[in-house]
């Protein structure tokens, strides 16, 4: 896993890069092996004014999934990090488990396709019956109707 880290509207000190590479590592941890590159950009959107102004924008990307975008805004660029990675773990787990459902049912239909086609056909089941020795009924013949009309016209 590759953590790149950029500023915008003012500079990186060394504890806040540090910050949001532990952060990010104990965060994501568990997704190491899933995550080629994390992109972690921290904006001062208003400048020296002030404010609700620190924007962290978190990119995931896979190499299974489609790249991951969390944005947050806070007053403190820590507070703001913080709360980005959370929500990246928490979206880059719910993508996965729609992965996994996705993989279940389409499982689950190759499994039902797969019955199907290993199925002898109809139509060749009754040929095979029609032409083998026993012969004991003719299927066109049979209609189930017929013998439950008989039946209950000689009721006591």
């Amino acid at each position: 896993m590759q953590i790149l880290i950029h500023s915008n509207g003012f500079d990186m000190t060394d504890s806040l890069s540090a910050h949001i590479k532990s952060r990010v590592k104990s965060t994501l941890a568990r997704f190491n092996g899933l995550i080629r590159t994390i992109v972690v950009s921290v904006v001062d959107e208003n400048g020296p004014k002030g404010g609700v102004d620190k924007t962290c924008t978190v990119r995931i990307k896979t190499d299974e999934l489609s790249e991951l975008v969390v944005r947050n805004t806070e007053s403190d660029a820590y507070a703001a990090v913080g709360r980005a990675v959370a929500r990246s773990k928490h979206a880059l787990t719910k993508q996965l488990q729609r992965t996994k459902t996705f993989d279940r049912k389409r499982t689950r239909l190759d499994r039902q396709t797969i019955g199907q086609q290993n199925q002898p056909d109809l139509q060749e089941g009754i040929q095979s019956l029609r032409s083998s020795e026993l012969d004991l009924v003719s299927l066109d013949a049979y209609q189930p109707y017929q013998y439950d009309e008989v039946l209950s016209r000689h009721r006591y």
